[in-house]
């Protein structure tokens, strides 16, 4: 079922010419120069807005010819664009118009590619009918192709093979390409009105494109209405639909300056300077046509040598067919025998539970904490596979991470590792509420980068738990990640989803996308019980960034004790730092306390800088019993806040 798409279109029009310009005294002469029409449009619908650009010029009339000039353009937000000149000919026979003309569209189409297409065209006009008819035909090449590619990284993992006995993966190598085909597009259109009185058009449209290779024709249609409100504005309604672009539907304002174009008039000279309408149907692009995906197969290929296969019940070398268990030996020979890095296949499927504990996790000297758990080297990512390896887990088949936090084990830490990722994994503790999911260091002068993609972190009293003491840059992504159900108990007691501190001369930068900070809870008796989703503290010079969007941090609570306090996303900036938050399409809703409860609290505490920049988010429903509010912001320095609320925020 296709979901419609509302596109807003507001269209400027400066005519440069009178109706006096086209009298017969003007006509009767061999050659009269008459300025030209310049016009400007925008466009706006939920997914891309379309700017654009028409001058038309009129380079010779007499009696009945009249030749021009004609460039026209669009640009829309997603970085497509097309500019097109053009020349044509419009001639008036017995009160019609008989025109043709020819432009040359250099486009940059919504696949990043770039194309020339040649595109003559016919039209006819009399006082009430105007029809149109356009061609296009792709000049130097019909495809644009891609860089050679894994089908897997497309999203197709029906090829991934293994070699048994080694680290071998294998996908098919494709070459993709974004391609475009021969078109054809035609419009008819009807206005009425009485004489001198302000007129309405209705107008239908079909268009017709031929791509090439293996994919789809693209057949369409398009209809819409116009009427005039009077002598300068012009309201429209339009629509489309095919099968690439589903239902779009819009409604428009033209404003017109000079000439009587909003008019009904039963000369046709009137409408000499109609634009010419091409690209019919195009509307959720800036580029003139549409563009497709295609590939090629280039046969099965060697992708990976470095995939380390583990299982409940491994116990062998982790080549393919004789899976390792996931223990902190097998990850240092991962190690030791790919220091760059290596792929740790953790097999899923049903009830795929790895302890980590003292039979698993055996060092506790890695970094100067001494944390229990598995520690993970230099760019070593843990991705959790289906049964048979092959593609990502999800759901119920994710493999089952259980630390012993009964007894001091985290899940995971990082230090110093430069880059990792953790994928497709359900990460719990086997005593709620204590221990930490992932634990990060970054210290020293490392780039260190850790991203989480379709992981769940519950059950600890912090899911993630980061410190950048380094000079450099450490960064957090997280996508389509669960930061939830992390619970304590007890005097004092905290619990988060995530919990960053940057402490140095360096930088953190969090990017959070489709991410979720819910329902962690702290109950507890003294001073301080605090519960959030995310916390972000920048305790030195350094500089902190927050990047959320499209995500959620909603239903933390704290209950008990002396000023308890629960929040969505808690920001703290002490000394000379500088603190950036960009909050998008998110919501801070429903966290709870018995004492404060915010959706965001961002304190400024020094001579730094703190900026809060929300589009399009909802800071609703947060309770508590003294104070509660959904943003809440203080500046207790000498430092500068800003805010910087966008009106649906």
């Amino acid at each position: 079922m296709f979901k419609p798409k509302m596109l807003c279109l507001m269209t400027i029009t400066l005519t440069l010419f009178s109706s006096e310009g086209f009298s017969e005294e003007s006509a009767s002469e061999d050659a009269v120069f008459i300025p030209g029409r310049f016009q400007l449009s925008s466009a706006a619908s939920r997914d891309v807005g379309v700017f654009s650009g028409d001058y038309l010029q009129p380079l010779v009339l007499n009696s009945a010819n009249f030749i021009y000039g004609d460039l026209a353009g669009n640009y829309a937000t997603d970085d497509t664009y097309v500019m097109s000149p053009g020349i044509g000919y419009r001639g008036i026979i017995n009160n019609q118009i008989f025109g043709a003309y020819v432009f040359s569209d250099y486009e940059k189409t919504n696949l990043g590619e770039y194309f020339w297409v040649l595109s003559p065209g016919i039209e006819w006009i009399n006082p009430q009918w105007d029809a149109h008819v356009n061609f296009y035909f792709p000049t130097t090449h019909t495809q644009q192709q891609n860089g050679p590619v894994y089908a897997s990284t497309l999203g197709n993992y029906d090829n991934v093979t293994f070699e048994d006995g080694t680290h071998n993966q294998y996908d098919e190598l494709v070459q993709p390409y974004a391609t475009i085909g021969n078109g054809v597009d035609a419009e008819i259109g009807y206005s009425f009105a009485k004489e001198n009185h302000l007129k309405s058009r209705v107008y239908l449209g079909d268009y017709y494109y031929q791509p090439t290779g293996d994919t789809e024709n693209i057949l369409g249609a398009t209809a819409g209405y116009q009427q005039a409100l009077s002598n300068n504005i012009r309201f429209s309604i339009f629509n489309s639909y095919d099968q690439v672009n589903r239902y779009v539907f819009g409604v428009g304002l033209t404003l017109t300056f000079g000439g009587n174009s909003n008019e009904y008039s039963t000369d046709v000279k009137e409408r000499l300077l109609d634009p010419v309408e091409r690209h019919i149907g195009i509307m959720n692009t800036g580029a003139g046509t549409y563009d497709q995906q295609t590939k090629k197969n280039l046969g099965q290929s060697l992708q990976y040598d470095n995939v380390y296969f583990t299982s409940t019940d491994g116990a062998g070398d982790g080549t393919y067919g004789n899976s390792m268990a996931l223990t902190q030996d097998n990850l240092d020979i991962a190690d030791e025998n790919n220091p760059e890095g290596s792929l740790i296949y953790v097999q899923g499927g049903d009830n795929a539970v790895y302890t980590v504990d003292s039979t698993t996790a055996t060092q506790t000297d890695l970094d100067e904490a001494e944390d229990l758990g598995l520690y993970v080297y230099h760019n070593q990512t843990i991705d959790g596979r289906t049964n048979d390896y092959t593609a990502p887990a999800n759901g119920d088949e994710k493999p089952h991470i259980d630390a012993d936090t009964a007894n001091g084990y985290n899940a995971f830490i990082v230090h110093n590792n430069q880059e990792n990722t953790f994928s497709n994994l359900k990460i719990t503790s086997s005593a709620s509420g204590s221990g930490t999911g992932i634990v990060i260091y970054n210290t020293d002068d490392n780039t260190e980068t850790v991203t989480i993609n379709n992981a769940t972190i519950s059950q600890f009293d912090t899911g993630v738990y980061a410190k950048n003491s380094s000079s450099n840059t450490l960064t957090i992504n997280t996508n389509n990640a669960y930061f939830i159900n992390n619970t304590s108990d007890g005097e004092g007691a905290s619990a988060y989803g995530m919990n960053v501190f940057n402490s140095g001369l360096g930088a953190v930068i969090l990017n959070l996308n489709t991410s979720h900070f819910n329902d962690n809870a702290a109950t507890g008796s003294g001073v301080g019980v605090q519960a959030g989703g995310l916390a972000i503290n920048n305790q030195g010079e350094g500089s902190v960034t927050v990047n959320a969007k499209n995500s959620e941090f909603n239903h933390n609570s704290a209950t008990g004790g002396d000023e308890s306090i629960a929040v969505g996303l808690y920001a703290f900036n002490t000394d000379n730092g500088t603190f950036t938050i960009n909050i998008m399409n998110s919501q801070l809703n429903s966290n709870t306390s018995d004492d404060k409860a915010f959706g965001m609290e961002a304190v400024n505490n020094g001579a730094g800088s703190m900026t809060i920049t929300t589009i399009d988010s909802n800071f609703d429903n947060n309770a508590a019993i003294v104070f509660s509010t959904g943003l809440y912001s203080k500046n207790l320095s000498s430092g500068n806040l800003t805010l910087n609320l966008n009106e649906d925020s």
